[in-house]
């Protein structure tokens, strides 16, 4: 489910990620892999290949990449992605204005992410990890039920903003649509979003000599 299926608008509306979704750390083709990419490095100086415990999170990341992409398919398209693991969470520490904990997910959704404060109760949860934190910006209070609270705030507000990202593109196709029948020169491809010469205007531009290539006369002497 996480590659090759587009679950497109209401066909989903959230996705939940359980865990991290790490390689079998003995399978033989990962242990290779990563004692290649350290060989690499080590003799050859090949820093273009990532160290190997590097490269072993990454497939991670990648793996939740392509699954949460599976219900925000396109501009005006919405979801509510869930991260149910700790290792997700904002931990305080900025790295060119994103933490370390959100720094390998996509870009479009690092700065988004809001970590959910659970109240402890019994030894659990997680309010002993932001005490001294100067600002609990970025933070979701009041445990599950601020969850619940937030998720249906967003998706109260998430339909009117995808209408109004639909209206700009149906207004923006007729305002080409328009364009198009209104010049010989040019013609809107609706597969490509974009402008190409007309065939018509392309021959005549062919036959036409241009004002640099003046008509030559050419005068024979006959015998």
């Amino acid at each position: 489910m996480s590659e090759g299926i587009s679950f497109n608008d209401d066909n989903a509306r959230g996705v939940i990620c359980v865990g991290m979704p790490y390689p079998n750390a003995r399978d033989r083709g990962v242990l290779a892999k990563k004692a290649y990419n350290e060989e690499q490095r080590k003799l050859r100086k090949n820093t273009c290949l990532l160290p190997g415990m590097e490269w072993y999170s990454q497939q991670a990341y990648r793996a939740i990449a392509q699954a949460l992409g599976r219900c925000i398919r396109h501009q005006a398209d919405y979801g509510t992605v869930i991260l149910m693991d700790s290792r997700h969470c904002d931990d305080g520490s900025p790295n060119e204005g994103i933490c370390r904990a959100h720094k390998n997910l996509p870009k479009w959704m690092r700065h988004n992410i809001r970590t959910l404060s659970v109240p402890r109760k019994n030894g659990v949860g997680n309010n002993n990890r932001f005490i001294g934190r100067p600002t609990r910006e970025g933070f979701i209070e009041g445990g599950y039920a601020g969850l619940g609270k937030v998720m249906k705030e967003f998706f109260a507000e998430c339909p009117k903003v995808s209408q109004a990202v639909r209206d700009k593109w149906k207004l923006d196709l007729e305002n080409a649509n328009k364009r198009s029948s209104q010049t010989d020169d040019h013609v809107f491809n609706k597969a490509t979003g974009g402008w190409t010469v007309a065939a018509s205007a392309a021959s005549t531009s062919a036959s036409t000599p241009s004002k640099t290539e003046q008509p030559k006369t050419v005068v024979q002497a006959g015998c």
